[in-house]
């Protein structure tokens, strides 16, 4: 038993896993569906809140608790987080937590290296059951493996699949990433090829690829880089192929000093154009002291969620046409050892990178498949024969496309609706779900990727972590006063 209930990680949906002291059913109630990193930070920050009247914590997720989130469920070792140790602490005023527990736990990295993420899924993981075992821990924690599906009862219960009624004071949608739709493409029959993968997180199917057949990629971003990684290191021989729209690759992180930016000069503005010439600006001013781009770039990630919601959507969208490609390579940018690997491949001509869009993907006569695609530049039409599709575009972010029984039903009934960009959900700054009739909730809230549209910068963990400690206090203290 732990903490006022009985065995909690991977119970089955309809187990007998509830057996309160009387006065538990009285506690506040807050239920996080999504257990994938920003669910499990959220719970986290929400357990060191000890000094509160005590809640009754619940997480939701179909996956079993040890799996957090697609991104952290890889085993494989060459799959590294993209932002150096220094940066990835649970908590924003503990810089070092990471760094100390990496020390603990007598593992060979230091601040400034890239770790593997199976090793920080371990770290998350830890970070929950030390707060837990707290001694003066007074709230109560459950994780539930089960499918939500519904809200119901006025808003005061989540059913799951099996039927059960789970009920709550408080709902956080921590739903994470989709996975990447299917090309909309005229004849979708490839789709039933054995040899399309549907995603380029399926590590097993990945692990089936035979060493010598020709392989496909849809996409040239961070998940292409960790497909190319696994087969690089279960020996794939075979030629590989990376296509996307503008044919852009992560760039890669560089040791760089901190860039100080002017406090005459930040990085606002009403206007996408006035923002970026600013940014040019201080790019320029670093390369001149010799200071490399990347420095400035990270300089301006601090800012990024005030000038987003300091646009309007007019520029929101002119972003999303323009700069949206490029920004994402130059942003979110890959390991050193990763790039190098990636150059090799090129190098060796293993590794072809192309630039374009598909216009048809159909099965040949000897059972390949042929991709034609709009050379970008050119507008030739090219072809690609290929044994091996593997999808590795960008997750599906349009909720209005979304295959979740939950999110079917709550857009359905207007208590969820999309954002205008179709980023994720529509809500406040501070996560706050607004309904199709624009009223932000005082109960139902998101954190992370689903809050995109409103936040931009908030699928990785420096910005997910202080989501997490603001939502927490929130929910938790008193009177807060909180900004939506």
């Amino acid at each position: 038993m732990q903490n006022g209930y009985h065995l909690t990680n991977g119970a089955p949906c309809d187990s007998n896993i509830i057996n309160h002291p009387f006065h538990l059913l009285f506690m506040h109630k807050t239920v996080i569906i999504g257990g994938g990193l920003s669910g499990i930070l959220l719970a986290i920050h929400l357990l060191r809140h000890r000094q509160c009247p005590a809640t009754d914590i619940t997480v939701i997720d179909v996956n079993p608790p040890e799996k957090l989130g697609q991104a952290y469920s890889t085993r494989e070792y060459q799959h590294l987080l993209n932002v150096p140790a220094a940066k990835m602490s649970a908590f924003t005023e503990d810089s070092h937590h990471f760094i100390a527990w990496l020390a603990a736990a007598n593992l060979p990295f230091h601040q400034e290296m890239f770790v593997p993420r199976n090793i920080y899924r371990r770290y998350i993981q830890d970070t929950l059951q030390q707060q837990l075992g707290m001694p003066d821990q007074q709230h109560r924690y459950r994780y539930i493996q089960g499918e939500a599906v519904d809200i119901v009862d006025g808003h005061t219960q989540v059913l799951l699949a099996c039927g059960r009624h789970i009920p709550f004071d408080k709902l956080v949608l921590a739903l994470g990433n989709f996975e990447a739709a299917p090309l909309p493409l005229p004849d979708n029959s490839y789709l039933e090829h054995p040899g399309y993968f549907a995603s380029g997180w399926n590590r097993p199917e990945l692990q089936q690829v035979p060493a010598g057949k020709r392989v496909f990629i849809i996409g040239t971003g961070l998940t292409m880089v960790d497909a190319v990684l696994s087969l690089r290191a279960q020996q794939h021989s075979g030629p590989v192929t990376a296509l996307s729209t503008h044919g852009y690759v992560p760039m890669a992180h560089a040791a760089v000093p901190a860039y100080a930016w002017p406090k005459d000069e930040l990085p606002a503005g009403n206007t996408l154009l006035e923002v970026f010439s600013k940014v040019n600006r201080q790019i320029k001013v670093a390369q001149a002291r010799g200071i490399a781009w990347q420095a400035v770039i990270d300089a301006v990630r601090p800012y990024m969620q005030q000038i987003w919601t300091g646009f309007p959507v007019s520029e929101k969208k002119r972003f999303m046409a323009h700069v949206r490609h490029i920004w994402g390579v130059a942003r979110h940018r890959m390991p050193p050892v990763c790039a190098a690997v990636i150059h090799e491949l090129q190098e060796r001509k293993q590794l072809h990178i192309l630039a374009g869009r598909i216009r048809s993907i159909r099965q040949q006569a000897d059972g390949a498949l042929a991709v034609r695609y709009l050379e970008r530049g050119s507008h030739q039409l090219q072809e690609v024969s290929t044994d091996i599709i593997i999808n590795c575009m960008g997750p599906q972010s349009d909720y209005t496309r979304s295959k979740s029984p939950l999110v079917i039903q709550l857009l359905s009934r207007g208590i969820i609706r999309p954002d205008a960009l179709r980023l994720g959900i529509d809500c406040t700054p501070g996560g706050a779900i607004i309904d199709c009739h624009g009223n932000p909730s005082d109960k139902l809230f998101t954190i992370g990727p689903p809050a995109k549209g409103a936040l931009w910068e908030i699928t990785a963990v420096p910005e997910i972590r202080a989501a997490a400690a603001q939502l927490a206090a929130m929910i938790l203290t008193p009177n807060y006063e909180y900004v939506h």
